[in-house]
């Protein structure tokens, strides 16, 4: 669910047709989320935008659903999903240490699947830029 508003609720910006790059679920002089800054009290009022708001002009692109995808705030988060993605990251984290601070080894670099995904766009470098050193010549 995204909160639109004409007006931000907090410093009362207007917002214009430069405005276009920032999420319409956020304030862009002053960075406030509308959907944290004030939640609604009664579960039965409507999600659209306020009736004085012509929608009409506005397209949704594919960059205004993608940014609402990611910007997009959920009204309750699934406890077991949320430790679950904090666990995965916690191990990605770990791993990627791993590999910073680790030895460079055939072991821990080679053994590891991300070298086989690595291989083809590192190898594939070499050629191009072969071709782009006897191109200069």
């Amino acid at each position: 669910m995204t909160i639109k508003y004409p007006v931000c609720p907090n410093c009362a910006y207007q917002r214009n047709e430069y405005d276009k790059l920032v999420h319409q679920a956020m304030c862009p002089a002053c960075g406030i989320v509308y959907a944290k800054w004030q939640a609604p009290s009664d579960k039965s009022l409507s999600t659209e935008p306020p009736p004085d708001v012509d929608c009409s002009d506005q397209k949704d692109s594919f960059c205004a659903r993608l940014l609402d995808v990611f910007f997009s705030v959920p009204e309750k988060v699934d406890s077991l999903a949320f430790y679950g993605r904090v666990i995965i990251f916690v191990l990605f984290f770990i791993w990627g240490c791993s590999f910073i601070f680790g030895e460079r080894d055939w072991v821990s670099i080679g053994g590891s699947f991300l070298h086989n995904v690595n291989l083809p766009f590192h190898e594939f470098g070499h050629v191009i830029f072969r071709l782009l050193y006897s191109a200069e010549r």
